[in-house]
């Protein structure tokens, strides 16, 4: 399945505020924005920010000011277009111009876009989700039975 692009994902390995939106959307309120410490819990709510410009997202302290993600953490674009959302409204005897038939087809397209790229990105999250937790345990139990062990010793 080829990548439709409305999905941005970034793993930080250094911290930073500004990110790339590579997807193009009609409404910025149809982006949706997640942010995921290290241990991939959701920590959106302690973030904020806003567009700086059509293709730039920059997170914002309280005083607007740029705001660091820390590194490690993952931060999430996705377009979620909102199909109820009425661009244009055809009622009887409405002259149906081309433009406003484009933006409606455009809509659907995106909506259609949207759910077969981001099921896949689910996939490939959820796989690699658990790749990091089974790692983790892995660590820790390898860390308890080393403890263990001096502890034998001793």
């Amino acid at each position: 399945m080829p990548n439709l692009q409305t999905v941005n994902e970034y793993n930080l390995t250094s911290a930073q505020s500004d990110f790339t939106i590579s997807f193009d959307y009609q409404k910025q309120s149809y982006v949706s924005v997640k942010v995921e410490d290290a241990a991939l819990v959701d920590v959106s709510s302690n973030y904020s920010g806003a567009f700086t410009d059509a293709t730039t997202y920059q997170f914002q302290d309280s005083g607007g000011n740029p705001e660091q993600i820390p590194s490690g953490y993952r931060v999430t674009f996705t377009r979620d277009t909102d199909i109820s959302d009425d661009l244009f409204t055809f009622v009887a005897g409405t002259v149906i111009r081309p433009d406003a038939l484009g933006e409606s087809l455009k809509t659907l397209r995106d909506y259609t876009e949207e759910k077969n790229d981001q099921t896949a990105n689910v996939t490939i999250n959820i796989a690699n989700d658990a790749i990091t937790t089974a790692t983790n345990i892995a660590t820790t139990k390898a860390s308890e039975a080393s403890a263990s062990e001096t502890a034998a010793a001793s």
